[in-house]
């Protein structure tokens, strides 16, 4: 009730104002480049990745009829994961490119530098079948992982090489030199590959860097033990003639 001067008595609201309602109305509106957009949020069941649930969903969602003048776009983790692989892309060719130099002021001639990167090839076997076996995608973690294992791997090729070229300096170039030369360095090539298998095994416990410990051990572990068989029957080919089998 409220006091009326005029009527010198109370008299109900209701006499006074129109009844209120509560009507729900968006108190922000979001835009996305301008534009209004409505923003649909989820995070993956426990113990799956946004990946995998992607994978799940997106084919339902995309089926879906839009009417006109609406659009429908992925954003959360899968657009950050393209715009990553984008930037990434623009300057991978760049770091490769100063690799392969890198190998070839190390070793000073092409021959050497063709072998050493013969071994990437093998970089897909050992990082494939890791991620198969523990059925993890192939994410953005993954990628620099691989890229972390391409200068790894090419780091146990010029150590192989190197010993390689030792040794043929002073007893020239023949199946034993090849050998004695890879059993001189399969221990510490495989020591260092097992040191640093055993530093990521921590993070098989940690979501986001799941894919990329799975990668580097996976990768390195079996790529490491197939560069010590290519890698010197590449040499010999490489060098041809100069080769001399017993």
């Amino acid at each position: 009730h409220v006091w009326s001067r005029t009527q010198q008595k109370y008299i109900p609201l209701r006499n006074v104002i129109s009844p209120s309602a509560l009507i729900p109305e968006e108190s922000m509106i979001m835009r996305r480049d301008r534009i209004r957009s409505i923003i649909a949020q989820a995070n993956p069941p426990q113990g799956t990745t946004a990946a995998e649930s992607f994978s799940k969903i997106r084919e339902s969602v995309e089926q879906i009829k839009l009417p006109s003048g609406y659009d429908l776009v992925w954003g959360g983790e899968y657009e950050s994961n393209n715009f990553a692989n984008e930037s990434l892309g623009k300057k991978f060719p760049a770091a490769v490119l100063v690799m392969v130099l890198t190998t070839l002021i190390i070793f000073g001639r092409i021959r050497q530098t063709i072998v050493a990167w013969t071994c990437l090839p093998l970089i897909p076997v050992g990082v494939l079948s890791a991620l198969l076996v523990t059925n993890l995608p192939f994410n953005f973690p993954s990628v620099l992982g691989l890229i972390g294992l391409i200068g790894m791997l090419l780091k146990n090729a010029i150590v192989l090489i190197g010993e390689i070229d030792r040794r043929v300096a002073m007893q020239g170039l023949d199946e034993s030199v090849i050998i004695a030369s890879c059993v001189s360095r399969l221990r510490p090539i495989s020591l260092a590959a097992i040191t640093t298998v055993a530093g990521m095994a921590p993070l098989l416990s940690d979501i986001f860097f799941q894919s990329m410990a799975v990668t580097i051990m996976g990768g390195l572990a079996l790529s490491s033990l197939l560069s010590l068989l290519s890698i010197p029957v590449f040499y010999a080919i490489a060098h041809g003639k100069k080769y001399k089998p017993e």
